[in-house]
């Protein structure tokens, strides 16, 4: 029997799910971005206006991974989740106070906000690892920001 023809937005290329971008080449298709909390939204959104959108999606991702990885070590106190947990909370650290940041005072002061303020979407037993993980980050790079 005949092969049958490719449906989708790639059926064209012969790769399902792809799209051709500029000289031709083939570029992924989008993702959908990662599932959070209401809370997590509007941290987000906050976010969203100061953070360039390459931190951001980093950040999304890595918020998304906190509240799920959270929820497993308070559920099942699993050793994995713990470890996936820290990851997640020292990568976002990291994205959140840049070693070279051009922020205005301003800005500065909403980053300092968001940096505070992530300890509100955790579960109030796991709130200390993050301000351990802000501070690791701030130590690592002998910074003395007055966050807290």
């Amino acid at each position: 029997s005949a092969p049958r023809p490719l449906v989708g937005a790639g059926a064209a290329l012969g790769t399902a799910g792809g799209r051709q971008g500029a000289a031709g080449r083939l570029t992924p298709a989008p993702r959908a971005p990662p599932r959070v909390s209401a809370a997590a939204s509007a941290w987000l959104e906050r976010a969203s206006g100061i953070l360039p959108r390459m931190e951001f999606d980093r950040i999304r991702e890595q918020l998304s991974a906190m509240e799920e990885e959270a929820d497993a070590v308070v559920a099942s106190n699993s050793e994995g989740a713990a470890q996936r947990l820290e990851v997640a909370l020292g990568v976002a650290a990291e994205s959140l106070l840049p070693e070279f940041c051009f922020d205005t005072p301003a800005e500065e002061r909403a980053r300092d906000a968001l940096v505070r303020d992530w300890s509100a979407l955790m579960p109030k037993l796991l709130r200390p690892l993050w301000r351990q993980n802000v501070e690791r980050v701030l130590k690592a790079r002998g910074a003395t920001r007055p966050i807290w």
